[in-house]
């Protein structure tokens, strides 16, 4: 049996919250603002772009570049070309997941659900679209951040103990990060 990992870009819960509906195709300065709110929340910083709307600026990459080095988020040595090929990587990304409609997925799941990130509905959502059983992981935090350094731990046992027990829900928990969800078991 093959196991493998896939790890959501965080920009999935802004386009994919609803995995049903069709997605807008979003503007590009849109999601320039949304990868600052993102990596921010991430690092645990304040959102650099708040209240600043790219769209009205000469030039948005180089603004964004450096409002993303004055808040913190990136180093002031981290050069404008690195942090544009991230942003142009997370724009590709979204642009991908925006006209991306779910499908079902027939492979056995692990699904990590923030405790403070979506709703019991938006999860219920995504249950609709796994065929197999579905063993399910909550945390602490959102979706932000339960990346945190401080949190990260959580995560990484998580992804150990699906990789070890596979989809086998009924082997014992060797971590105390997780608790039963209520809709684990819910199959699709």
């Amino acid at each position: 049996m093959r196991q493998g990992f896939a790890v959501a870009p965080v920009v999935a819960v802004d386009l994919m919250e609803h995995p049903d509906d069709p997605g807008a195709t979003p503007r590009y300065t849109d999601l320039l603002s949304w990868f600052a709110r993102d990596v921010s929340r991430v690092a645990g910083v304040a959102d650099p772009l708040a209240g600043v709307d790219l769209a009205e600026l000469p030039d948005p990459e180089a603004a964004l570049a450096e409002r993303l080095r004055a808040g913190g988020v990136f180093g002031a040595d981290t050069d404008d070309d690195a942090i544009v090929t991230l942003v142009k990587r997370f724009a590709a990304n979204a642009q991908t997941l925006s006209a991306h409609r779910a499908g079902t997925y027939t492979v056995p799941a692990v699904l990590v659900h923030a405790r403070d990130g979506a709703s019991d509905t938006v999860t219920a959502a995504w249950l609709d679209h796994l065929a197999q059983p579905l063993a399910v992981h909550t945390l602490d935090g959102d979706h932000y951040s339960v990346l945190h350094a401080d949190r990260l731990d959580a995560l990484a046992s998580v992804v150990r103990e699906s990789w070890d027990t596979g989809t086998d829900r009924t082997a014992t928990r060797r971590t105390g990060f997780t608790e039963k969800n209520p809709l684990e078991g819910t199959e699709a």
